[in-house]
């Protein structure tokens, strides 16, 4: 494992939750295609996410169980291109999603890359500028697992959504931070809606309030996430094992997110509601291969990073000028 890390000229480091690690993974891939660099994968065992990338999909990707300090102590000159440099403090850093284009992100990378740098790829979003259909492409180097199929398949078939009689609702609870009111919402919603939801969740207080409604009908979850400090609320700031502030106060162990990638399945092979921008959400939509969807969803996150790039722009200019 230390060979393949030392040896490598861009790693991708996979962290947070499942969702933000598989978008780090397909990003990756393409950029280090781009830069015509072999990759390696890093994929840490932690409260976020204590599961392989190899146990929760089948797929010829191996990955590494590595923290952030040992590849820094491991890989010791490398270019970061990530988010955030918390950890990092030292190394060259450049953030890909400060960045409207793939050829302006590139033309950078290629200055390091001149001057032998290796890279380490970090990073939760995937950037608008990469093509729909990469990310297509790497999202079929995974295939659900059988169990996970064979799972879903008889919560599809109970519940009548491949006859497309009832339509799957996706309400991201716990350490997400959606307001009372949205759930409320929610409940409204689905309290007059004239036909039957399959509601899927991570939140056991919302499996037990939509349980009251008649309309609604539940895949029941054996094993939901955790909260890592049980005095906190969802949103609690806890601190990690490198000391970083989160307020995310969850624990998800390898069961839960075993059980959530047959909702993962579900989500991906019914009529779904556009409930949040959650990264289990998006990458329903990935797996769903409804091309449509995944254009609509491409071309909204692309229009919000645009209108973000600007506005952070503009304040530049403005307080420059002051």
């Amino acid at each position: 494992m230390i060979d393949s890390l030392i040896s490598s000229k861009f790693v991708i480091y996979c962290e947070g939750g499942l969702g933000n690690r598989l978008n780090s993974l397909y990003s990756g891939i393409y950029i280090s295609k781009k830069l015509g660099l072999d990759y390696v994968v890093c994929w840490p065992l932690n409260r976020m996410c204590n599961i392989s990338l190899e146990e929760s999909f089948d797929t010829e990707i191996t990955t590494f169980d590595i923290s952030i300090a040992d590849l820094v102590a491991t890989c010791p000159a490398f270019v970061l291109i990530g988010h955030e440099r918390h950890l990092f403090v030292n190394k060259v850093h450049v953030n890909p999603n400060e960045f409207l284009t793939s050829n302006s992100l590139l033309n950078c990378l290629r200055k390091h890359k001149e001057a032998d740098f290796s890279f380490v790829y970090h990073n939760p979003l995937i950037p608008v500028y990469i093509p729909i259909g990469e990310v297509l492409s790497s999202v079929a180097l995974l295939s659900f697992k059988e169990k996970q199929i064979t799972l879903g398949n008889e919560v599809l078939n109970i519940n009548s959504l491949r006859q497309r009689k009832l339509i799957a609702l996706h309400l991201r609870g716990t350490d997400y931070g959606f307001s009372e009111q949205y759930f409320a919402r929610w409940f409204l919603f689905v309290k007059f809606y004239p036909g039957k939801v399959l509601l899927l969740t991570d939140d056991e207080s919302l499996l037990e309030r939509f349980s009251k409604l008649k309309n609604v009908a539940l895949k029941g979850r054996s094993t939901l996430p955790k909260k890592y400090n049980k005095s906190l609320s969802w949103n609690g700031a806890v601190k990690d094992e490198y000391g970083r502030e989160f307020t995310y106060n969850i624990v998800r162990d390898k069961d839960s997110i075993l059980d959530s990638l047959v909702d993962l399945y579900i989500l991906s092979q019914s009529i779904k509601l556009f409930t949040s921008r959650s990264t289990f959400l998006q990458h329903a939509y990935l797996f769903s291969g409804d091309k449509k969807s995944i254009f609509l969803l491409n071309e909204l996150n692309r229009f919000l990073h645009i209108l973000r790039f600007f506005k952070k722009a503009s304040k530049s200019l403005l307080g420059g000028g002051k």
